[in-house]
């Protein structure tokens, strides 16, 4: 049986890793380039993992997610095409964004969950096409878990 396919983008920073999700147009290869080149600008750590397809596999209580061999290491964007990214083989999906028009989304919404090939893993909620401002927020929700797990 092959393994669940997710219409999704997934990167890893310091370890973490991040499953975009939205519609198709929705923005989330920009906010992974985005993400991607921020945090390397800030000292951390990160990795293309999948563009557009993202395989998922469950070990245990955690999901993971790589990319199928055909485009591992390719991230596509609208109007440029193509471009080859340093990728990671696989990471454990530990957060989840999903991307919504701007007036859609909630001003203080409750912390949420989402199943992810049956696992639970923590939501987000982004406003879609705007990758700089949702990269900033997610570098900031990435501190504030790493934070919370050291003092755990």
């Amino acid at each position: 049986m092959s393994p669940p396919n997710l219409h999704a983008t997934l990167v890893l920073v310091d370890g973490r890793g991040v499953l975009i999700r939205g519609a198709s147009g929705a923005g989330k290869s920009s906010l992974a380039v985005s993400l991607l080149r921020r945090a390397e600008a800030a000292g951390h750590h990160a990795r293309l993992v999948a563009d557009d397809q993202v395989l998922l596999d469950v070990r245990g209580e955690a999901v993971f997610g790589r990319a199928p061999p055909a485009i591992a290491g390719l991230i596509e964007i609208r109007g440029v095409g193509l471009l080859r990214q340093p990728f990671a083989g696989e990471a454990r999906v530990d957060l989840v964004v999903d991307l919504f028009a701007r007036e859609a989304l909630e001003r203080l919404p409750e912390p949420s969950s989402v199943p992810i090939a049956g696992v639970s893993v923590r939501r987000i909620h982004l406003p879609e096409r705007d990758p700089a401002f949702g990269a900033d927020v997610l570098l900031t929700v990435l501190a504030q878990q790493l934070d919370e797990a050291e003092t755990d």
